[in-house]
């Protein structure tokens, strides 16, 4: 009797292990279904509040820039008001709205998401004075924390 329940348990300890093998294989499932939609909804809540939701707001800009930012782009997405957004290429990439301005590259062990310097040559300066692809400990702390669940916990199928 006493062998039959340590069988038991081996056999459970080795299905519970099993399970957490094959999950850990397909995180790219939980990462392109869940994770890719934390993402977008982080960065379009960075837009809304110009940064300050990843605790990172961004930098006023120069009084002349602003004047002529918002001549320039009074038609555009923003109304010429709104900070990294003139056009909408930038906000609508990183937000993950339109795939001519961002790549994503998801597989078992990485997410990357990167903004397309051919349509957008000013993206890859954009960020320095306002970080938009950073996020707070906080944000990515919560992210792989939800990839340690999946993994880690029997979830059952996504």
């Amino acid at each position: 009797m006493a062998s039959g329940g340590i069988a038991e348990i081996e056999m459970g300890v080795s299905k519970k292990l099993e399970d957490m093998v094959s999950r850990g294989r397909s995180v790219s499932a939980y990462l392109n279904r869940v994770l890719v939609k934390k993402f977008t909804k982080a960065q379009m809540n960075r837009w809304e509040t110009e940064g300050s939701s990843e605790g990172m707001g961004w930098h006023p800009l120069t009084p002349a820039y602003a004047a002529w930012k918002k001549r320039k782009f009074a038609d555009a997405p923003g109304n010429g008001t709104k900070l990294m957004i003139a056009s909408g290429k930038l906000s609508s990439g990183a937000q993950l709205r339109d795939a001519s301005y961002f790549t994503k590259l998801v597989t078992d062990s990485e997410f990357v998401i990167s903004m397309n310097l051919g349509a957008i040559p000013y993206a890859g300066y954009a960020g320095d004075d306002r970080p938009y692809m950073e996020f707070s400990d906080e944000t990515l702390s919560e992210w792989k924390r939800g990839i340690r669940d999946y993994i880690c916990k029997n979830q059952g199928a996504l």
